[in-house]
């Protein structure tokens, strides 16, 4: 198999920046859009991470930031959750 080192390099550029990018987006609270550009990241950092640094760090950074926008995702929907849910059984408690 052939390596096209401009390829790979614009590939391992990309998910370095989309990398750094899902890390701002999680913690700034563009939860959503930090977790597509971390998968992203990760898929492209997956196919150029045995060719250079670049690949590996954007491949770690994408990584880290799909974590943590999906870590505060997820505690977000549970805040809603538990705000919402006594809404719901309020009526159920006069009633009794």
């Amino acid at each position: 198999m052939e390596y096209d080192a401009s390829r790979l390099e614009r590939e391992a550029t990309t998910s370095l920046v989309l990398g750094i990018l899902s890390i701002v987006c999680g913690i700034s609270g563009m939860m959503l859009i930090g977790t597509i550009l971390g998968i992203i990241g990760i898929v492209q950092g997956a196919k150029s991470k045995d060719f250079n640094g670049t690949g590996r760090s954007g491949f770690v950074c994408s990584i880290i930031g799909t974590v943590i926008s999906s870590f505060f995702m997820i505690v977000l929907v549970a805040m809603v959750g538990f705000m919402v849910l006594p809404m719901f059984c309020m009526p159920l408690f006069f009633w009794i």
